[in-house]
């Protein structure tokens, strides 16, 4: 089509004199880019083209391999398994997005395991598509495809997994592990690795672009092992380190827990038994903290195993802070400094009691 000139393009407005020699990469920090073709042009000019010698580095796949299994080879353990698009679609799933362009273009088409249709939102600002696994699961990897015709540019893709709902999963952490594109004849896929990020939720976007978004398929890659984990922290009395009487920013003493600025102000929950610890979701106040700190502890007045490494957080963010099923009864969170002040409107604990895991 046209040329080829629709493949992707690894560079542009080279400019050589003769004799000149070049070396180009395809694809975001060396990953390469999958394809058949490579095309070099003068685009818009009448111009001759002169090469003397032209050599394509690379690893070479089978024509016969499916873009999953190019990608599988890359999976370095046996317990990653696909959430296959029947899966999703046989348990009823519900899925979301942003608009529908027309009705047979809805939201569950990108997975019923079917590539004649595409799921496909009106031209607007920002449009997404969203799912709920049912689980929460630690999340691998997620590969969508989208058709080759689309205007997208899988550079203004981010994927978003996390435990929250609230506006539509847009709220959740980005995957920002290694991502890889890949061109087939009537599509392009990427890949975007997450980190073993626990999630229940699933979203796909295009942040603050004007675009339609268009998903054939959504391939979610979760490790095997399934826990039933929920919400610890909820019903559970929350004691700060101090309380402030004059909360900063527009939010309200209902809305969230604000202490006096101080050293190392800190916020302690007792789960009330002795629990495993996957993952601490945190949403911030109007005040930012230069480094928060987050353990688990068995004795009530004592820091326990730091979950993770100290995450420094900004006002009014969203922090995911993994735990790594750490094992205890108390659960602090401190803002690690001489002079802060610590705000926060929402704190969900997700994990087990430690009775459960023994049935």
């Amino acid at each position: 089509n046209n040329n080829n000139n629709n493949n992707y393009l690894c560079a542009e407005n080279i400019i050589l004199n003769q004799d000149d020699s070049i070396n180009i990469t395809c694809g975001s920090s060396g990953i390469g880019v999958v394809g058949e073709i490579v095309v070099i042009g003068i685009r818009n000019k009448i111009q001759m083209l002169s090469l003397s010698n032209v050599r394509v580095f690379g690893a070479s796949h089978s024509q016969d391999d499916s873009i999953l299994s190019v990608l599988r080879k890359e999976i370095p353990n046996p317990s990653i398994i696909e959430l296959t698009n029947s899966y999703l679609f046989e348990n009823n799933l519900i899925t979301e997005q942003s608009s529908t362009k027309e009705k047979s273009y809805n939201s569950s088409v990108a997975i019923d395991h079917s590539n004649y249709l595409c799921s496909t939102t009106k031209y607007q600002l920002s449009p997404w598509w969203s799912t709920n696994i049912l689980h929460s699961r630690p999340i691998y990897e997620v590969v969508i495809q989208i058709p080759f015709n689309s205007s997208l540019s899988t550079s203004d893709i981010e994927i978003r997994v996390g435990q929250s709902s609230s506006n539509n999963g847009n709220n959740n952490p980005i995957c920002d592990g290694k991502r890889t594109v890949i061109f087939r004849e009537n599509s392009t896929f990427l890949s975007v690795k997450c980190n073993m990020r626990p999630a229940k939720y699933i979203t796909v976007g295009i942040p603050n672009v004007n675009a339609s978004l268009s998903l054939c398929n959504v391939y979610i890659y979760v490790k095997e092992d399934v826990h039933e984990y929920t919400d610890l922290a909820q019903f559970k009395s929350k004691i700060l380190s101090s309380v402030s009487s004059n909360p900063f920013g527009a939010e309200s003493a209902d809305s969230c827990e604000t202490t006096n600025i101080e050293e190392n102000p800190s916020l302690k929950i007792d789960l009330q038994m002795v629990s495993s610890v996957n993952h601490v979701i945190i949403k911030m106040g109007s005040i930012g903290s230069s480094l928060l700190v987050v353990s688990v502890s068995d004795e009530k007045d004592r820091v326990g195993r730091i979950c993770d490494s100290p995450h420094p957080v900004s006002a009014n963010s969203v922090v995911t802070i993994n735990c790594g099923d750490i094992s205890g009864r108390y659960l602090s969170v401190i803002a690690n400094g001489f002079a802060e002040s610590l705000s926060i409107c929402n704190i969900e604990v997700w994990g087990e009691l430690e009775i459960n895991k023994l049935k």
